[in-house]
């Protein structure tokens, strides 16, 4: 079955955290252990018996004003949805609704927010240790035969899409693919077979959604695995405008 985790009790997983350069930041985590809920809380990191294992990680990022997070990389693929605020992510500018996604070991940033400061979700399928700064951590990438360098940045007009699905990242790797999709009053949209990719995140901008009988509201999130079957949201009320990202199939 679907994990499915509401805005509230992400909030109720917020800790405030420190970077080596000086940023601070908070993450309300929602799926997933992570550098900072570690470092807050104890506990030693997942054991996973390997890089093939499907562990979802989910988290909101409250970057303050006039910072930055310098260029780093993950050993895990990664999508981030800039929902607000503005900035820049290495020389794509942020204004309004962005997504951006990078390919393991592929060096993407700096993340630099101005004004009020900025906020982003953050979705991985795998396990990842947390940042691999850069240039520091650069030997790692040089010696790592048939690396696949891959990141691309799209803005988001969130007017609902109707039930078409609207294409927000082309498949460029096998499986790889971001959509915006309205799930209409009492209406109900069925979403991809998850087995073409390596797992789903569903994320509601907007409006209310029903998911295996389970109200979920604004700002809610979804995560299905690749076993699983496709996922059906039912709109509530006005209906639920949704974000899914599905993940690159292993190469």
């Amino acid at each position: 079955m679907a994990q499915a985790v509401t805005r509230e009790a992400a909030r109720g997983r917020h800790h405030d955290y420190v970077l080596p350069n000086g940023t601070r930041i908070a993450l309300d985590t929602y799926l997933g252990k992570n550098l900072v809920s570690l470092a807050s809380e104890g506990g030693e990191a997942p054991q996973t018996p390997g890089a093939g294992v499907t562990y979802p990680m989910a988290y909101l990022v409250q970057q303050w004003a006039d910072s930055e997070i310098q260029a780093h990389y993950h050993q895990a693929d990664q999508f981030q949805l800039f929902v607000q605020g503005a900035g820049r992510i290495g020389t794509h500018a942020l204004q309004g609704m962005t997504i951006h996604y990078a390919n393991s070991l592929s060096p993407y940033g700096p993340i630099v927010s101005e004004g009020e400061g900025l906020q982003y979700l953050t979705f991985r399928n795998r396990w990842d240790p947390g940042a691999q700064w850069m240039p520091e951590k650069a030997q790692r990438l040089r010696d790592t035969p048939d690396r696949r360098h891959f990141t691309a940045s799209h803005d988001i007009d969130a007017a609902p899409a109707g039930q078409a699905w609207r294409e927000l990242l082309p498949e460029t790797l096998p499986g790889l693919g971001a959509w915006l999709v309205h799930a209409g009053p009492d209406g109900v949209v069925r979403g991809r077979e998850p087995s073409q990719g390596a797992g789903q995140f569903w994320y509601s901008l907007q409006g209310e959604m029903t998911i295996d009988g389970r109200v979920l509201g604004p700002n809610s999130v979804v995560f299905v695995a690749p076993d699983e079957p496709a996922l059906e949201a039912r709109g509530v009320g006005e209906g639920a405008t949704l974000v899914v990202m599905q993940f690159p199939r292993s190469f």
